[in-house]
Formats: structure tokens, sequence, C-alpha cells
């Protein structure tokens, strides 16, 4: 994950990942001893310290929760190569993100925000002060985009607001609450 969003030639990463993954795979089926360890482990190291890299700066992402969540595809819903296709700051992202949330705690609904508070614009365009919220039911998962240009601070805080009040309204449209 570390090395694969600033790949210069796309799949690159993967198909180095597979190469060293069958190797080692022949590895431990040989059991070649702690010098064929030690040189698979130099090789991975050597060949991911020099594929190329686009020379980029893109924000660092955390993905919460126990160790098979934070790491495992299917059970984090896929959230690293959304990220990596859609980009941080996406109603895929927000969807997912709200999704995953109330399948991990088991919750009616979910809230989620993932938004470029400032300062400057993304790399995809994405201007300051942008959001999107994601929303999920056991129904239905939504997402809404909102631009706020208030500074950093600012932004932060009004994300939290718009969110809690959207997610408010959702509650109570899909509980028939009024």
């Amino acid at each position: 994950y570390r090395v694969r969003p600033y790949e210069a030639v796309s799949g690159s990463a993967n198909q180095l990942y597979e190469k060293w993954n069958d190797k080692a795979e022949a590895f431990l089926k040989n059991g070649a001893g702690w010098v064929g360890y030690h040189k698979i482990i130099r090789g991975i190291i050597r060949n991911f310290d020099t594929l190329p890299l686009k020379p980029i700066k893109k924000p660092r992402v955390g993905v919460v929760g126990e160790i098979l969540v934070k790491f495992h595809p299917t059970a984090n819903n896929q959230i690293v190569e959304t990220i990596e296709r859609e980009g941080l700051v996406s109603e895929a992202v927000a969807k997912e993100m709200a999704q995953g949330v109330r399948l991990l705690c088991g919750s009616d609904f979910s809230v989620s925000t993932t938004g470029l508070a400032g300062p400057g614009d993304d790399e995809r365009g994405n201007p300051e002060g942008t959001v999107w919220i994601g929303l999920s039911s056991r129904q239905k998962t939504v997402a809404f985009k909102r631009y706020f240009s208030l500074g950093r601070e600012q932004n932060i805080e009004k994300f939290a607001e718009e969110a809690l009040n959207l997610l408010t309204e959702f509650i109570k449209k899909e509980t028939d609450l009024k």
C-alpha cells in the first residue's frame, strides 16, 4: 500500500508483489533455510526500493479497526482499492466508509466524512473546503457533496455539523420520525 499509489507504471507494484510472492511460496515449500530467507527479504526490499515512482505527495490515510478490518480486503470492504481508484475525497469512499462502519458496528445507521479542510486543493482538483458525507442504513447508502470556504478549522467544524444534520434528517426519513 505504501508504494502502489506512487508507481510510475500502473500495475508495476502488484506485478512485483506477485513475483516475490511466488518466490516466497516456492521457498517455503522447499525449506531453503535462513540464508535463503534473508536472500528473499533483501531481494524484496531492493526491488521495491528501486521501483520507479512518481515524484508526488499524497495524503496518508489511516484505516481504523481491528487487525482483520484494517488489512483484509473483504473485511474492510475493499477500502484501500476504492481510495486508490476514486481518490480520498470522493463519493465512493464516503459510501464505503459509512457502510463499512455500520456493518462493523452492527448499527442501524452510520455517518462518514471524507474532506479537504485545507490548506490547498488536492491532486484530483477538489478545492479546499470540499467534503463528501456518507450515510448508511440497512436499506440504503448515500453520499452528499458540500463545499465550505471558511478556513481549515472552521471547515472541520462545518463538516461535522453538516454531517450530523444530514444524519439526523436521514434517520427521520428512514424511520418516519418527524
